[in-house]
């Protein structure tokens, strides 16, 4: 992936965002190029994890590979949405280490949280009429 994962890089900008507003609160919609199709299947695999059709470490990965064919002219949604993709990537990590397939709740709670975030930003972007 091409986006920088350094947590200062992600601490700074994506916590001055959060504080600033939540996502899909405002009343501009960033700026997306890429296909739609994209943003729908984003939404698609968060439904699957949801449904528990996909285990987290796909959902993850699947959400890395679109976001990587997007080209956001909105650096604050970027961050956003990577912040919020890094927290289900952090909770993928320690399911990793506890061996473990079930989510414990008060995970599952951060990871609804991030998905909560993370859909809303999508639909964000689907709503304007700047998705080309």
């Amino acid at each position: 992936m091409k986006i920088i994962h350094t947590s200062a890089h992600l601490g700074e900008d994506a916590a001055q965002v959060s504080k600033k507003q939540s996502p899909g609160t405002s009343t501009t919609a960033p700026t997306v190029t890429g296909n739609p199709e994209t943003l729908r299947a984003m939404l698609d695999c968060i439904s699957a994890f949801r449904e528990q059709k996909m285990p987290l470490q796909a959902l993850v990965n699947e959400l890395e590979f679109h976001l990587q064919s997007l080209i956001m002219a909105d650096q604050k949604w970027q961050s956003t949405f990577f912040e919020r993709w890094r927290e289900l990537d952090r909770q993928q990590s320690v399911q990793l280490k506890r061996g473990r397939d079930e989510i414990p709740p008060p995970a599952m709670e951060k990871i609804d949280a991030a998905l909560n975030d993370l859909r809303q930003l999508i639909l964000l972007i689907l709503s304007s009429s700047d998705t080309r």
